[in-house]
């Protein structure tokens, strides 16, 4: 009954969760604005791989979604059709692209769920305690950027459940209490930890940073074998982009050696003041990642400070034995290291100083590998100041507390401890606090955006139907036909006709090569203008910002809110 019980209160964070899906998705629809990037990528890309064709959008490079979103359109699809038609599956979701999105996502969902729980079930495993086991599950709740990932068709929510799959994985490595010989060694777990090293940097290449756990493991033939089978792990994942491995590694060699963003600008760094404030504000979007890196680092501190304590009590009862004529203990004076040894060992002959020994070890180790993991994903991401890039480390950061928890309360001298306890427990207390007042504050953000993104395509409608404007959408528009022209775009145009025969108006601009197109391919700007000079009207909706970088249009404000604007296009200048 007892172990039932664990089992329904570790359910209980996964199904919190679940429903916080449920709300995040409940906000806004996917072709709005701030959410059409980069989930109709992904959707027409996993049409892509359902029709057998190749993926064309490889950025991340983001494989895995992609090949998962194919099984969900071809399950939903089935189920909507009542046909296994490729064709067939292609036009439903071509012409219900928000219902397939929403099923992607619930399935990402349901797997978090999923792994959420048995990486909690088997942390309580191996401890025998339920509280280090709530921490780790806890700790997804403590982080904004965790929960947005919630809502999206993303890697973001892919990567969350790849990184509780390692750790699912490490947790019978780290949470050992006796060093296995030899004999009871085997190489399953190396293999597995190399294939999901594999699987995640083939979602998205921040996941690097989490490559650093190869330490947890002792001996260069683990290593050896987790590096191997994660190259392997790795084509694997990627099949579909072979042939485009080319350009794949050529966008993050400019994304690593040039000082712009995505690869642009000239060869170099920026300058350290740049970086030092994309850290800042990296830190203050996130500011628990940043306490949690501190925390660890006195985590450290005392694990090094309850070994000496734990050195001292062990050694003092057996001090009369090991003290020499003159009564001074060996010890002490330092200069009889046989003696010392002596005394060493007997206190871990009478159990004193060994039991926790080889678990205390591989805890110290997990944090000092947790330290380097948010350190170094925080200096990367400061060249590209975006949160959404520290996902993996928010979601290490489970682990790591839950390690800290365990020394700390299943501690034989935990009495000396309470400050170290309290203060620990008191600032997930805090982040939690934190993060419910960030998220309430982003819910109603979403809300109030839905509310004007509404307004706004009304506003649309009547111009074109009382004024007969024809709308073109440009980067981050909500137009639905804008989210299924970029999705489209990024796959190849591949679906451009049917989509031309359900839009048949349609037009899109693209801000980043000034140019106007179709679901089939560009139009050139000498004939949108020669259209505009046969009385044809056009209005642009977008993000205003972008309008920016635009190049030869001459445009009048109609109707501008803070996320989009509605613009009259005047004239293009060749």
């Amino acid at each position: 009954m007892k172990f039932n019980i664990n089992r329904l209160v570790l359910a209980i964070i996964p199904l919190v969760i679940l429903f916080l899906s449920f709300l995040y998705t409940s906000i806004c629809p996917y072709y709005f604005g701030n959410k059409s990037d980069p989930e109709y990528c992904y959707l027409f890309n996993s049409l892509n791989i359902l029709n057998c064709e190749m993926p064309r959008h490889t950025d991340h490079p983001g494989t895995p979604l992609q090949i998962l979103g194919a099984v969900v359109l071809l399950g939903k699809g089935i189920i909507n059709t009542l046909s296994i038609s490729f064709s067939v599956i292609q036009t439903s979701v071509l012409r219900n692209p928000e219902d397939y999105l929403h099923a992607i996502n619930f399935v990402l969902n349901i797997l978090i769920c999923v792994i959420t729980f048995l990486t909690g079930l088997k942390l309580f495993h191996h401890t025998r305690k339920l509280f280090p086991a709530l921490i780790l599950q806890f700790s997804l709740l403590c982080f904004s950027q965790v929960q947005v990932s919630l809502g999206r068709v993303s890697p973001e929510p892919l990567l969350v459940f790849t990184v509780l799959l390692l750790l699912l994985i490490l947790i019978p490595e780290i949470f050992v209490k006796e060093v296995l010989s030899s004999t009871q060694d085997n190489i399953v777990r190396p293999i597995l930890t190399g294939i999901v090293f594999g699987l995640g940097l083939a979602i998205k290449v921040t996941f690097f940073p989490l490559l650093f756990f190869v330490f947890i493991f002792e001996g260069a033939r683990k290593r050896i074998l987790i590096v191997a089978c994660c190259i392997l792990s790795f084509i694997l994942f990627t099949i579909p982009i072979l042939p485009s491995y080319m350009r794949m590694f050529t966008w993050f060699i400019n994304i690593l050696m040039h000082e712009g963003y995505y690869g642009k600008g000239p060869i170099g760094l920026p300058e350290i003041g740049t970086l030092f404030s994309n850290a800042k504000s990296l830190s203050f979007g996130e500011p628990f990642l940043i306490i949690s890196f501190v925390l660890y680092l006195f985590g450290l501190m005392f694990i090094k400070y309850d070994a000496l304590v734990r050195v001292r009590d062990a050694i003092a009862p057996v001090q009369g034995r090991v003290q020499n004529k003159r009564g001074i203990d060996s010890r002490l004076r330092g200069n009889d290291k046989k003696r010392k040894k002596a005394t060493f060992g007997k206190a871990a002959q009478d159990g004193k100083l060994t039991i926790e020994a080889p678990l205390r070890n591989k805890i110290k180790k997990l944090l000092w590998i947790g330290c380097l993991i948010i350190f170094t994903q925080l200096i990367v991401t400061s060249k590209h100041p975006q949160l959404h890039y520290l996902l993996p480390s928010m979601v290490v950061t489970g682990i790591l507390d839950a390690g800290l928890i365990y020394l700390l309360f299943n501690n034989e001298q935990q009495s000396k401890y309470k400050l170290f306890q309290i203060a620990f427990v008191t600032g997930l207390i805090i982040a939690f606090a934190y993060n419910i007042v960030s998220m309430k504050a982003w819910i109603q953000k979403e809300q109030e955006y839905s509310i004007a993104t509404n307004k706004l395509l009304t506003e649309v409608k009547n111009f074109r139907q009382y004024y007969h404007y024809y709308p073109v959408g440009f980067y981050q528009s909500s137009l639905p036909e804008f989210a299924l022209a970029f999705g489209n775009s990024f796959s190849g145009y591949h679906y451009g006709k049917e989509l031309t025969q359900l839009y048949p108006d349609a037009v899109s601009y693209s801000v980043w090569k000034n140019v106007f197109y179709t679901f089939e391919g560009y139009i050139e700007n000498r004939i949108v203008q020669s259209v505009i000079d046969k009385g044809i009207r056009f209005i642009l909706v977008g993000n205003p910002h972008y309008l920016k970088i635009r190049e030869g249009l001459i445009i009048k404000p109609l109707s501008v809110h803070p996320n989009e604007g509605i613009y009259r296009l005047v004239e293009i200048k060749q």
